[in-house]
């Protein structure tokens, strides 16, 4: 069986690439699988080694990948909408399985696409909101990776009727395909989106939680080390991932005396434009705070080291509201450290509710408790995050893919019964 894995591009080396990576393991490990990756930018190996381990060279070694190219769609120049290109199923006509794992942003949709052979692991319908805002750093952003032609900007910036389309694209992906998502709260979202208009899903999201690498990070809770009154914050420098709330956290811990420092440590691209000008507008407001003595930024960690700062922190803060799960909260949890989160999304899910705050003022008085927890309570949560490990992801997803595979083949071969009998199909 062929199967290929759609992603945009790997080497920002976030969750939604570190699930990526885990779903092209599941599928090689299930032996009767032929597996290519389609992604629009070549996997830096190196950079992806550097974040997610030495298994990628082993995954890269058994997989063909292949170039992403323009999205099935073409814009109508008179109307401004959005149509399937003709001759574009051509490209996926040798697979079994399309699995679109960068389902949150990348609208890929063709005719032929349904619930029996596409599966969308979507982490947010951030596509949605988007459009609502008509968010042309997002389209520059396709236009930018080859995805859409460049001409769309024109009708973009003037057409109402082009991002109608756009929306209607996506939500056509999501409501032909199987839809899988890491929380409830991404679940209900995706509901509530996929519902709108005449047409209906395939039926709700299967929710499997993404892959977190807990037994490798559980070590640095089982294994006593000195922790310092240090402050983590782990996640993509980007700005939707509000980073600047970590540094508001910093000037209040500061202004009270807590703790001795705060280290936010993330992936950014050297390619990156939109993540490097925020980048430098973070540097620039710790400045401001007078913060430099407290607050530090260290781009594109490697692994080992991050690792590192996990076992010698005692403290987690993760500074964007509404997060669909939240893999670097459950990463900081497995290594012992007592997060903060904000309470609304899906670490609410997981996280207990007295690490759980309304307001940096909150966060702040969770934040000073943390820096006195006594290693059984870190112990007991690390044990908690648990089931959210690598093997258990690949356990689930392959299961989840041979009920699917299961179901397919037991519908085919009804269909061919009645159909050798004579019967007219859908009529009993």
């Amino acid at each position: 069986m062929k199967v290929n894995v759609i992603h945009i591009d790997l080497n920002p080396c976030g969750g939604a690439e570190q699930l990526a990576i885990a779903t092209l393991q599941s599928f090689l490990e299930m032996e009767t699988m032929q597996v290519d990756l389609t992604v629009a930018r070549a996997p830096d190996l190196e950079r992806l080694e550097k974040a997610f381990g030495d298994r990628v060279r082993r995954i890269f070694d058994r997989v063909k990948v292949k170039p992403l190219g323009r999205l099935p769609i073409e814009l109508d120049w008179q109307t401004g909408t959005l149509a399937c290109r003709p001759g574009a199923e051509s490209a996926i006509s040798e697979y079994d399985v399309i699995v679109n794992t960068h389902g949150d942003v990348l609208p890929y949709f063709l005719p032929s696409f349904s619930s029996k052979t596409c599966i969308t692991y979507c982490h947010f319908p951030v596509v949605a909101s988007y459009v609502a805002c008509r968010n042309l750093v997002y389209l520059q952003g396709l236009v930018d990776l080859g995805l859409l032609d460049g001409n769309v900007m024109k009708v973009a910036n003037s057409s109402s009727m082009f991002w109608r389309s756009f929306l209607e694209y996506y939500l056509l992906m999501l409501r032909n395909s199987l839809v899988v998502t890491n929380s409830r709260f991404s679940r209900q979202a995706i509901i509530n989106e996929v519902k709108t208009g005449a047409s209906k899903a395939a039926g709700e999201p299967t929710i499997i939680a993404p892959p977190v690498c807990v037994d490798e990070l559980r070590q640095a809770a089982l294994l006593p080390s000195p922790r310092a009154d240090r402050v983590l914050v782990v996640s993509r420098i980007y700005p939707s991932k509000k980073l600047e709330n970590a540094i508001e956290l910093a000037r209040i811990l500061k202004r009270r005396g807590v703790g001795k420092e705060m280290v936010i440590a993330g992936n950014l691209a050297a390619d990156d434009s939109c993540g490097r000008k925020y980048y430098e507008q973070l540097v620039g407001m710790i400045g401001d705070y007078g913060l430099s003595d407290y607050v530090s930024i260290k781009p594109n960690v490697e692994l080992g080291k991050l690792w590192s700062l996990m076992q010698k922190s005692k403290a987690y803060f993760h500074p964007m509201p509404e997060e669909p799960f939240g893999i670097s909260v459950v990463e900081a949890m497995a290594a012992g450290l007592v997060p903060a989160v904000p309470a609304t999304g899906g670490p609410t899910e997981f996280v207990p509710q007295e690490y759980q705050f309304h307001s940096l003022e909150e966060a702040a008085g969770i934040i000073q408790a943390a820096l006195q927890v006594s290693d059984k309570e870190r112990l007991a949560i690390s044990d908690s995050v648990k089931r959210f490990s690598l093997p258990a992801y690949t356990r689930r997803f392959s299961q989840f893919i041979s009920e699917r595979l299961l179901a397919t083949a037991a519908a085919t071969a009804h269909y061919e019964r009645r159909t050798v009998a004579g019967r007219r199909p859908g009529l009993d």
